[in-house]
C-alpha cells in the first residue's frame, strides 16, 4: 500500500518535527543551566587574579563582584566563580 502525501500532511510532519527539536532543544538548555554552581569569597583585588584562582580551584570562571548585605551601609567585594558542578 503506498500512501500519497500532499502539502497538508507534509506540513503537519514538518510542524510536528519542528515541535520535537524545540522541546528537545529546551530540555538540553535546562539541563545545561542546572549544571553551573556558584562559590564566592572576599578579598577581590583584581579580575585576572579571581579568573586565576576560580580557573585553578574549580576549573570555573570568576570575576569581582562588589555585594552590600541587608541592613549595612558598606560593600564588600567578593570573587564570584561560576563552575560546573
Amino acid at each position: 500500500m503506498v500512501y500519497k502525501l500532499n502539502k497538508s500532511s507534509l506540513l503537519i510532519w514538518y510542524c510536528i518535527v519542528q515541535i520535537i527539536l524545540v522541546i528537545l532543544i529546551v530540555v538540553q538548555f535546562r539541563n545545561n543551566a542546572e549544571r553551573i554552581c556558584r562559590n564566592a569569597w572576599e578579598g577581590c583585588e583584581m579580575d585576572k587574579w579571581c579568573n586565576q584562582d576560580c580557573y585553578e580551584t574549580y576549573n570555573g570562571n570568576g570575576s569581582c563582584y562588589k555585594y552590600k548585605p541587608p541592613s549595612s551601609k558598606t560593600f564588600i567585594i567578593e570573587c564570584l566563580c561560576d563552575y560546573p558542578c
